[in-house]
């Protein structure tokens, strides 16, 4: 039947349904948020169903249990933390960005066919065929193009900007931890003195009611004893839940179970520290990866700029063409037929002379902005400094005072009590020096506290408490980074303490990168079921799919003897100063 005869309205029909086909559906607010709440009930159904199979016990999770060192602590963070994962997975953009950036100086290939039925064939003789088919192929390669160099150079700004967040967010990792440890390090030295103060105050109840059944004491002065006990057994648990609450903290921010059960196994110590203002300054301008991201930024805009610039100059490339058709395309012939091969040079320049100026302008105004931003980051980055060496000045001002203060504590309650107990004191003085006593521990270590969480600050403000700058993310060794809260030249007594993680520490660095990874998953944990650090892991080494992230962002240790790695599991059960992963 010829095309003319074909109903118009069948073939506006088609066109109508091809083209619903192509549109989707109304969505409105309502359908998205009753998919939402589908989709989170059935993540709810699967914590439930992984809660079941685990007895009601642990998450499917890594679960910790026993002593937990700071050291380790961060290890098995970089390894389980979800915010790192995630930022981890910039370096997946970061490879995308690289491609795309190398079109610039790679040929592109342009297919092209097409399909077309002449109606009105009256006009033709009558040998001309009324289907007529075309296809073809053009290659172009770039031979010169000014934005080839600065938007390569872009591309590798951009990786090293991308590389400097992730080290940026491995520091942020490590800060967490470290605060979120020293905070449970202080919520069991805090639990400790409320329950001496306990211990205390039943001992006192108990004479005084020695007292009272000998008639030597009044009823007013047993309730008085008894309501200092309660008081006391409030105190402590207050003290309880705040641990706990840290505990959780502690867990949050490792990435593990809530479920699991730990212990600090370091505490809190006082260790002097007299930085260098001006030498804090020169390794901040060097290592913080906020003034590095702003040194690149600035970089970056000048590349734009010169990629703006470029469009002043022409470009060259060379062209590869083949057409083929049938008819054919030389005969005219009712048969595939193909032309002749092209092959020619184009040059391209067009300027547009308002719009590149326009925006060099808008160019150079940014990468002003830039460097203006820049120099605010390192102003910002000088007060952080200044101020945290005035909080770490004063932190170690009050640790002297209070350390003092809680001897006086502790001498005046022993002396209270022994009036008491002489007979020549009142039940009172006891009550007041045990309060005070109370208070002289708890300051004592909320100073040890604000001592040890400035020296991490000064770590965080110079930029060396993770990774050092170029260290790589893609599976290269990254340099070695200082310990948390531990600076080496600037500690008054250098060898009290290692400053860098040592060689001991790569054997639980070794074992956590075989811990087992859900499959298709190569970084962090997933729904697979508990992982777990067993003895026969440690004897065997059993080989394991590697752990990239921790191999990746967590520096090679310089040797140097370090107790810590005694945690490491054996056939043993879990006790004070090991860890367990299960």
């Amino acid at each position: 039947m010829p095309f003319s005869a074909c109903p118009k309205s069948a073939v506006v029909a088609l066109l109508a349904l091809a083209g619903a086909g192509c549109l989707p559906g109304p969505l409105g607010v309502q359908t998205v948020h009753t998919e939402t709440q589908a989709e989170r009930a059935a993540a709810f159904g699967a914590w439930s169903r992984d809660h079941a199979a685990s007895g009601g016990g642990a998450s499917p999770a890594a679960r910790a249990s026993g002593a937990l060192t700071l050291d380790d602590a961060i290890k098995v963070a970089l390894q389980y933390n979800k915010t790192l994962q995630a930022a981890l997975e910039e370096k997946g953009v970061v490879r995308g960005q690289r491609t795309q950036a190398y079109q610039v100086v790679l040929p592109t290939v342009a297919v092209t066919a097409g399909y077309t039925r002449w109606e009105d064939t009256a006009r033709y003789a009558p040998t001309t065929p009324i289907d007529r088919y075309a296809a073809g192929f053009q290659i172009t390669q770039p031979l010169y193009n000014a934005a080839m160099a600065p938007q390569l150079r872009g591309a590798r700004l951009f990786e090293a900007l991308v590389d400097e967040g992730i080290r940026a967010a491995v520091q942020e990792t490590i800060r967490r931890v470290a605060i979120a440890y020293y905070g449970l390090a202080l919520a069991d030295e805090m639990v400790k003195v409320n329950q001496a103060a306990v211990e205390s105050a039943r001992a006192q109840l108990h004479d005084v009611q020695v007292r009272y059944d000998n008639e030597m004491a009044l009823p007013f002065t047993l309730l008085r004893a008894n309501v200092e006990v309660i008081n006391a057994e409030s105190g402590l648990l207050t003290q309880r839940n705040a641990a706990d609450n840290a505990r959780d903290a502690l867990l949050l921010a490792m990435g593990v179970s809530q479920d699991s059960e730990i212990e600090v196994a370091d505490r809190l110590e006082f260790l002097p520290m007299a930085p260098v203002f001006e030498r804090a300054v020169e390794i901040a301008f060097s290592n913080r990866p906020d003034l590095i991201q702003a040194q690149m930024n600035v970089r970056m805009r000048l590349e734009t700029m010169r990629i703006t610039e470029s469009a002043w100059w022409p470009s060259f490339a060379a062209t590869v063409a083949q057409r083929y058709g049938k008819p054919g395309p030389a005969t005219n012939a009712n048969r595939w037929e193909h032309g002749a091969l092209e092959l020619g040079l184009g040059m391209t320049w067009a300027v547009g002379a308002a719009d590149l100026l326009g925006r060099q302008r808008a160019d150079a105004a940014r990468v002003r902005q830039q460097a203006i931003l820049l120099q605010d980051q390192q102003d910002r980055a000088l007060q952080e400094i200044r101020s945290v060496m005035h909080d770490l000045r004063n932190a170690e001002e009050l640790v002297n005072a209070q350390r003092w203060s809680r001897q006086a504590a502790e001498e005046a309650l022993r002396l209270a009590i022994v009036s008491y107990q002489g007979g020549d004191g009142l039940d009172t003085d006891v009550i007041a020096a045990r309060g005070a006593l109370v208070t002289a521990n708890g300051n004592y270590y909320q100073a040890l506290y604000r001592h040890t969480t400035a020296r991490l600050a000064l770590q965080v403000a110079m930029g060396v408490l993770g990774p050092r700058p170029g260290a790589s993310f893609g599976g290269v060794d990254a340099h070695p980074s200082a310990r948390p809260a531990l600076i080496g030249e600037f500690m008054t007594d250098p060898g009290q303490y290692p400053t860098t993680f040592t060689e001991t520490d790569r054997q639980l660095e070794e074992l956590l990168q075989k811990l087992p990874r859900p499959p298709g998953d190569g970084q962090g944990i997933g729904s697979a079921g508990p992982t777990a650090l067993t003895p026969a892991m440690v004897r065997n080494r059993t080989p394991m799919e590697s752990a990239e992230p921790l191999q990746a962002v967590y520096p090679a240790p310089t040797p140097a003897p370090l107790s810590a790695i005694s945690m490491l599991p054996d056939a043993s059960p879990s006790g004070p100063g090991r860890m367990d992963m299960r």
